[in-house]
């Protein structure tokens, strides 16, 4: 089984970890929850997460 935690993989300062500290996404994504549709297809990411990803990306 797989044991290795998360903070193991993902260094310190990774963008991503300055990003959570710097934007609050669970209130950034609100108006967005209601276009979320669970019983489609396969599960995805939550939408902060995918929000974020793509807030890194671009």
């Amino acid at each position: 089984m797989f044991e290795t935690h998360i903070d193991e993989l993902v260094r310190q300062d990774h963008p991503y970890r300055k990003l959570l500290k710097a934007i609050d996404f669970k209130k950034l994504c609100l108006p967005l929850r209601n276009l979320f549709v669970e019983d489609r297809g396969r599960r995805g990411y939550h939408i902060e997460s995918g929000f974020a990803a793509l807030v890194l990306h671009g």
